[in-house]
């Protein structure tokens, strides 16, 4: 009986120690952006942990760090952020670790919006968008950013991490495909309502839906209110036709 006690406790030993073991095996990242979190998680696979500083519904602008974040942070191989100085904290991370920091959106191009009334000084009406995750291609290319990273950091599994990558973007590839679909089918309403189209993308109704889209946590959560945003919209439509004399 002791023996079978004995043989139980080191078997226990042994299997904590190989799990403990496997995960310091793999390749430690921090993420302060749901969205390069969810990247980080399909490109590296079961080769990394990911940990997401910054989770769903959390509001990154009012993000302050915490110890337990710097402990995180000091402890990683690679730390994402998403770059175009929305991350005031930035600084407080470089000091915190030694770890690659990788501001993905700097190596992105700007998205453009139309400047707020404190705004007007921009020449065209418009002015840099650092939301660089509201364009599909450009969450394509973070995509390929994190994956050569994790080549440079790992080259033992960079095959895993490229074809993971490319599985990755052919989803996006899809999504976008779909996002321009309900894009043209949305303008083609709009156009065949003519001045009603105008009074719907006015209204409360399209405006709400545009800051819902704006303040979703994950990137497949924007893809999926694009489809309510058109319905919503085009619901609008039909009441306005239904409301002219």
């Amino acid at each position: 009986m002791k023996f079978c006690r004995l043989l139980l406790a080191v078997v226990i030993f042994l299997s904590v120690a190989l799990r403990h073991a496997y995960a310091e095996d793999k390749l430690a990242i921090a993420s302060f952006s749901t969205i390069l979190t969810e990247i980080a998680q399909k490109v590296g696979g079961q080769e990394v942990t990911v940990t997401g500083l910054i989770q769903p519904g959390q509001d990154p602008h009012e993000f302050q760090l915490s110890p337990s974040d710097l402990q995180a942070v000091s402890g990683a191989r690679l730390v994402l952020t998403s770059g175009k100085n929305l991350e005031h904290y930035f600084n407080n991370l470089r000091d915190a670790t030694k770890a690659d920091l990788l501001p993905v959106g700097d190596k992105l191009p700007s998205l453009k919006m139309r400047a707020g009334e404190e705004e007007k000084t921009a020449k065209s009406g418009f002015i840099e968008d650092p939301h660089w995750w509201n364009s599909v291609p450009n969450v394509e290319e973070a995509t390929f950013i994190v994956r050569d990273e994790l080549v440079k950091l790992d080259p033992a599994h960079a095959d895993e991490y490229r074809a993971n990558a490319q599985s990755y973007a052919n989803q996006l590839q899809q999504l976008n495909g779909w996002v321009k679909q309900k894009i043209a089918e949305l303008q083609a309403s709009l156009r065949k309502e003519g001045e009603g189209g105008a009074k719907v993308m006015e209204s409360g109704e399209a405006q709400q839906g545009a800051e819902r889209f704006a303040a979703m946590s994950t990137f497949l959560e924007h893809i999926a209110l694009i489809a309510g945003f058109v319905y919503a919209a085009m619901l609008a439509v039909s009441r306005l036709n239904s409301e002219s004399p």
